[in-house]
């Protein structure tokens, strides 16, 4: 679907890079009268920024990027947003460090583990940067872990075991053969996420309070919906809403089509996200996350689940982020 169509229904860009099939200052000089609000990429899966940091690698085919953008959109008075990848990050996932583990010592190198003090302190250190540019709002994703599969390092190992008090170092939580140590697996999980999101927005808030922080939430069938949310990435969906009062509903992540309105998995989508209306009277804002809407079909579709949601903001990009199949497969748990 064309950049100007995309514009004119309301939907805001999250550019990368990547995805602009021109210059940064073409992509302005063409769009710039339709655009009231952007979000830019400052992280990307990858690992690496596209501004000058004192702490993470600059990519290097597009090291000032997020910066000139936010140069450009001051200048003319738009308003703007930043992206922050969090635990998908290549970079440190290269480290033996950072890495997460299956049960059997299989390492991803996409995606960290997301229980290393030495990458929250990292990561928080970014957040901060990004927040002292003069966007309004900020977007955090990739958020949670890889998948229940995920993570058995030797840290999180020994840490649960001293958390469920077990007389011998934690191994696995099966579900089958033992629940209530599998339920306990993942509610510790839960906790430590919650934990470490909290500490990102208190980073942000820190440096600009009245910055609007939106956490990513991925909803897809596939996953299972929010219980698969939960016990795949650990991501506790009242506890984010709250946190941040702003959630951004990634909508079908996994899935390549969204559905058509009036089949039975459009309305089973429905169903599932139900909570939006619940946590709207108290207080959360919502937004719609979607990876590429290719054509006037697919923004139909997503036009549609926002209405039938009543989510009145839709953000999208222009093409998928890098490494974004292998961590397709990682969340649906066939990286293995």
């Amino acid at each position: 679907m064309e950049i100007r169509d995309l514009l004119t229904r309301g939907v805001t860009l999250i550019v990368d890079p990547r995805g602009l099939k021109t210059s940064l200052d073409d992509f302005f000089a063409s769009y710039g009268g339709y655009l009231e609000y952007v979000v830019a990429v400052a992280k990307d899966p990858s690992g690496r920024v596209f501004y000058s940091s004192k702490v993470a690698p600059a990519n290097e085919e597009y090291p000032t990027f997020f910066s000139e953008a936010l140069d450009t959109t001051e200048a003319v008075g738009i308003r703007s947003g930043a992206y922050i990848n969090v635990f998908a990050d290549a970079f440190f996932a290269a480290d033996q460090e950072f890495k997460t583990y299956t049960t059997d010592g299989q390492s991803l190198g996409v995606l960290v583990c997301p229980n290393k003090p030495g990458f929250i302190q990292h990561i928080i250190t970014v957040v901060k940067e990004v927040a002292e540019t003069p966007i309004q709002t900020l977007f955090l994703a990739n958020l949670g872990y890889p998948h229940a599969s995920y993570c058995y390092c030797n840290d999180c190992r020994e840490e649960f075991t001293k958390y469920a008090d077990l007389r011998h170092t934690f191994q696995i939580a099966d579900p089958s053969a033992n629940p209530a140590l599998y339920n306990q697996w993942i509610e510790w999980r839960v906790g430590k996420m919650t934990n470490i999101i909290q500490q990102l927005v208190n980073a942000a808030k820190e440096v600009k309070p009245d910055l609007t922080v939106f956490l990513s939430y991925p909803i897809d069938s596939e996953s299972g919906y929010v219980t698969g949310t939960r016990t795949n990435l650990g991501l506790d969906l009242e506890a984010l809403a709250q946190m941040s009062k702003n959630l951004a509903i990634e909508i079908f992540p996994w899935t390549p089509i969204l559905p058509d309105p009036g089949t039975n998995d459009f309305s089973n989508f429905i169903e599932n996200i139900t909570f939006v209306d619940g946590l709207k009277k108290t207080g959360v804002d919502f937004a719609m996350t979607h990876w590429i809407l290719e054509d006037e079909a697919e923004y139909n579709r997503a036009k549609a689940l926002a209405d039938a949601t009543g989510i009145e903001h839709i953000y999208s990009m222009l093409g998928y982020p890098v490494n974004y199949q292998t961590i397709r497969e990682i969340r649906l748990g066939l990286g293995r």
